[in-house]
């Protein structure tokens, strides 16, 4: 699994423990709706700025977000990056 589909699957699942909507989450950080779409599918390289925004609006952190059990490289799926 490449690093975009690990970063959108690891923003995906906090904003469901968070109980957001990607609308939700995208009005908060201001982004379209569409656009958080495709980074929880993998689709699109975000900028830092980008990420810095969305962990602010998902109110967690940068280690939280990296969390090593998050992205560990023996997860199903998952390549070495």
């Amino acid at each position: 699994m490449d690093i975009l589909m690990q970063v959108g699957l690891r923003m995906k699942e906090i904003r469901q423990t968070r109980g957001l909507t990607q609308a939700a989450l995208a009005e908060a950080c201001g982004l379209s709706r569409g656009y958080v779409c495709e980074i929880e599918a993998g689709r699109r390289n975000i900028s830092t700025a980008t990420l810095g925004r969305i962990l602010a609006a998902l109110e967690v952190s940068p280690r939280e977000f990296f969390a090593l059990d998050a992205f560990a490289d023996d997860q199903p799926g998952a390549e070495s990056l």
